[in-house]
């Protein structure tokens, strides 16, 4: 982990305690610490989509393609980004501020392609954090100092201002075409629209400013941006908000076709916790359950079913659940899950492999119903 990483590292690790605090306060456990490197030397999905998946491992990145096969491989030497241009594992690396430079020339592998005045820049800034063939986003710095994030099209570009000079993907839906953007506690959502990416707004927590101590959270939202989370205790569904109740502060989540997945992790004194919670557009609860591990989220684009991967060491374990919590299969050796947009199933194993699987219809060892 470079310095940067581990700085952002340290950020994460603030941040959950001061989750568990708000979060456990009222409950027996005892909040001690959090373990934010308990992934630090396993192998990590930077991206992954349909055709192939960016995987960071020791000290290096590499491009791997959908039968698992390695593309491209380059030594880690603290680039901030590594995105998919314009599909795995074509990727465009950039960001690197590991001695505090600028980098003006992202590393294109893989047949990657970018806008071309995004490929030089005279100073600056320049960190590629989304493309595709029509589309792309970047936090550039310009001449006079000031931060952006510029949208680029065909049709021209479009900026506005960045709240950080570095940027990192907290949330993106499978897709691709949404997701926050940030580094600490400022946020940025975004959404791929039919005219490039725009900035959105996240519903607001009514009793922020009553609660200083609540932790703030990035939030998740839906492939087109119509359903938002705020991380804490709001939701927003083509602009009808809705209540999240018991809250959820400090949240991570994601978004199946109608229901966010959220989970809040902590370290207590009687070992590592995760709570899961599900809950439908109305923000009603309709599933919740405590584990006692530190847990991996990811839920499905295209059916109402989640991923729930435990890394560690001793464990290593990725499973396939309902939204009720009924388990439909499972894969060990795995240290991340995740769904691509079309709703396979990407697992990552121990050894920095890659595999495809497509979710199973019903659980296993269940007999199809032949009636």
């Amino acid at each position: 982990m470079n310095a940067h990483r581990a700085a952002a590292a340290a950020l994460v690790a603030v941040g959950l305690v001061a989750v568990a605090v708000w979060y456990l306060g009222g409950t027996n456990h005892s909040v001690t610490s959090v373990d934010a490197t308990y992934l630090d030397s396993q192998p990590r999905l930077f991206a992954a989509d349909s055709h192939g998946a960016i995987v960071h491992v020791g000290q290096q990145f590499r491009g791997l393609d959908r039968s698992g096969r390695v593309v491209w491989q380059r030594d880690d030497t603290g680039q901030l980004s590594a995105v998919c241009a314009p599909r795995c594992p074509a990727a465009v690396l950039s960001g690197d501020l590991q001695d505090l430079t600028a980098d003006p020339r992202p590393e294109l592998l893989g047949g990657a392609r970018i806008p071309k005045a995004w490929k030089t820049q005279g100073s600056g800034f320049n960190e590629i954090l989304a493309v595709d063939r029509d589309a792309a986003l970047r936090l550039w710095t310009r001449t006079d100092g000031n931060a952006v994030i510029q949208s680029w099209t065909p049709a021209g570009t479009t900026s506005w201002p960045a709240e950080n000079v570095s940027l990192e993907w907290y949330s993106r839906a499978a897709s691709g075409t949404s997701g926050v953007l940030g580094l600490g506690s400022r946020y940025q959502s975004v959404v791929r629209t039919s005219s490039g990416w725009r900035p959105i707004q996240m519903p607001e927590s009514p009793v922020e400013e009553e609660d200083p101590d609540r932790p703030h959270a990035p939030g998740c939202l839906s492939a087109d941006g119509a359903a938002r989370f705020n991380g804490v205790d709001r939701i927003s569904v083509n602009g009808e908000e809705a209540e999240v109740s018991p809250p959820l502060p400090g949240a991570t989540c994601s978004w199946s076709p109608r229901h966010v997945v959220a989970v809040v992790r902590a370290r207590t004194a009687d070992g590592l916790v995760t709570v899961v919670s599900v809950h439908d557009q109305a923000g009603r609860l309709t599933w919740s359950t405590e584990r006692k591990a530190q847990l991996l989220l990811a839920a499905s684009p295209t059916s109402e079913r989640m991923l729930l991967t435990d890394p560690t060491r001793t464990v290593r374990r990725a499973s396939l659940l309902d939204l009720s919590g009924n388990e439909i299969d499972h894969w060990d050796d795995i240290t991340e899950a995740v769904f691509d947009e079309r709703g396979d199933i990407v697992l990552l194993d121990a050894d920095a492999g890659v595999r495809w699987v497509q979710p199973p219809e019903r659980p296993r060892g269940v007999p199809e119903d032949r009636s």
